[in-house]
């Protein structure tokens, strides 16, 4: 008996599906379905032999003995006929071919038996050889939707549920099972619960990603930002040593700078400026 994971591989299955749809509740249910499968199989067999067997017994045995015995008297007949045609053409009182038409016509009669009616599977709602293939491929396919239906029901989040039990759940009340499954575990609903955080999720993260390029382009408060050069239009960087700010001078172009006032001073003092 194959295996869940030599089964979806025979039906094309890449390794990464089958890691995610092999797990030990779907071996054990493919493994059930299979021996359920088969002891179906060997139900529907032996009930088809039973029942050609009996429509033998019944219909097609009784009519051949009938057949045969109407045969032998047919024959009897045609052979106690034929020496009365013969008797009576001895006589003078019957022509030959009168004979012969007689013979022929008995003949006839004998072989144009009611012929059996012949035994249609269909007519005992049983499965044909010509359908095993189908069976086997619906099979097959109701493995690949249990498989599915139970690695969604994992990922919602869903109790956890004996596949067989809930077949013969929905097999009680005339539902199909993945309907019955749907409708049991409101699984809509759930769909609807994890597509609607999904999105919150992901709005979050949209306005969290915008926060963070903000503060990064502007600094942590509102209204600051990262230090840059100005962009006043009046306001310019002058690049003469002599024009710089106190504190972005050299202690030599400080004592440069003192020297040059209090000579200003002097001069202007003394009138000589």
């Amino acid at each position: 008996m194959a295996t869940y994971a030599e089964y979806l591989k025979s039906q094309g299955a890449t390794d990464d599906e089958i890691k995610i749809l092999v797990t030990p509740t779907t071996e054990r249910a493919f493994a059930k379905m299979q021996e359920q499968a088969e002891a179906s199989t060997k139900a529907a067999l032996a009930e088809y032999e039973g029942k050609v067997s009996k429509w033998y017994a019944d219909e097609i045995k009784p009519l051949t003995e009938r057949q045969q015995k109407e045969l032998v008297s047919a024959k009897a007949k045609a052979a106690a006929r034929e020496a009365e045609i013969k008797s009576l053409q001895e006589a003078g009182l019957l022509e030959v071919a009168v004979a012969q038409d007689t013979r022929t016509a008995a003949a006839t009669t004998a072989a144009n038996g009611t012929t059996p009616e012949e035994f249609d599977p269909k007519k005992y709602k049983l499965i044909t050889e010509d359908a095993l293939p189908q069976f086997a491929a619906a099979q097959g396919k109701g493995m690949i939707r249990l498989a599915k239906i139970l690695d969604e029901h994992r990922k919602l989040g869903l109790p956890e549920f004996d596949p067989e039990q809930l077949y013969d759940e929905a097999a009680a009340k005339g539902k199909q099972f993945p309907d019955y499954w749907a409708e049991k575990f409101n699984v809509s609903a759930k769909r609807q619960e994890l597509a609607e955080k999904a999105q919150k999720d992901h709005d979050a993260r949209i306005a969290a990603d915008a926060i963070a390029k903000y503060k990064a382009e502007n600094g942590a408060m509102p209204g600051t930002g990262a230090p840059r050069p100005s962009g006043f239009a009046f306001s310019r960087k002058s690049s003469d040593n002599a024009k710089l700010q106190p504190w972005l001078v050299g202690d030599k172009e400080k004592e440069d700078r003192a020297v040059e006032n209090a000579l200003k001073k002097v001069a202007e003092r003394t009138g000589t400026a």
